[in-house]
């Protein structure tokens, strides 16, 4: 990985009111680029807040905005860009269980530099056979995010490192339920940090001629989940040092059916 990965990620700020009081919630999204359609993915509790708490019931969207950033290599400056949604369209999962919002056909407001944020390509994304032989525990993650610990001085996000912990080839349930289609994986998740584009960091490096290796031995940089949050017993609440995502083939999926509707 390298330092472009991190400024693919957006941070998400929705503002909704329930007339008398307005209230403000910060997730993180990133961006999947395929055949030039951009694509806006984040989870759905940061975008429709009232599905996960029903204490937001009742509560009117007032704005939605993201953000694009880029480092200027001659002035060693990040440009910070926030954009206001004026229209889009969202999909979720059918199971309503995975935690994962489809932002697509985005309009923004006039205010803004016509700079395309820069994403992630489609290519990237784990699809279900890579879970089946790719992928393992003990593979190393890296999630990018804005938890309250990001940069707040250049209103950058951070990254932090974990490791698949549940086998990829299964759907991890911390209760016993059907959860979904979720990934467990030993990092730590805060508030802000929904959203999160987690990776599968390299394995290997490309074998030149006259090399052998195992097949197995490659591996690229894979985009393997998104971030949903941390793993927490019940009923005192306190963080496992755990999080669990939800499976990048449930995004293509969501992609894939964004394009059939267009």
């Amino acid at each position: 990985m390298n330092n472009t990965y991190i400024y693919a990620v957006s941070k998400i700020t929705l503002v909704i009111s329930n007339g008398t009081d307005n209230v403000s919630i910060q997730g993180t999204g990133f961006f999947i680029v395929k055949e030039n359609e951009l694509f806006l993915i984040t989870n759905r509790h940061v975008v429709q807040p009232d599905w996960k708490e029903t204490k937001y019931q009742g509560y009117k969207l007032l704005s939605i905005t993201f953000d694009r950033r880029d480092y200027n290599e001659t002035t060693k400056n990040v440009e910070v860009e926030t954009i206001e949604m004026k229209s889009y369209n969202m999909l979720f999962a059918e199971n309503d269980i995975d935690d994962i919002a489809c932002i697509t056909n985005i309009e923004v407001n006039d205010c803004w530099s016509k700079k395309t944020p820069i994403c992630i390509e489609y290519s990237m994304l784990a699809n279900s056979e890579n879970f089946e032989k790719d992928l393992s525990i003990c593979d190393s993650v890296a999630i990018i995010g804005f938890p309250i610990v990001y940069d707040h001085k250049h209103n950058m996000p951070i990254l932090r490192s974990g490791v698949i912990s549940s086998d990829p080839r299964l759907d991890y349930s911390f209760n016993g339920r059907d959860n979904g289609h979720a990934l467990a994986y030993e990092a730590f998740s805060t508030s802000g940090a929904s959203g999160s584009p987690v990776f599968a960091i390299q394995k290997g490096f490309k074998i030149g001629d006259g090399l052998k290796a195992p097949d197995e031995f490659y591996r690229p940089v894979m985009l393997i989940g998104i971030n949903a949050g941390n793993i927490e017993t019940n009923p005192d609440k306190v963080h496992q040092q755990m999080s669990y995502m939800f499976k990048s083939d449930q995004i293509i999926k969501l992609i894939e059916k964004a394009c059939v509707n267009k």
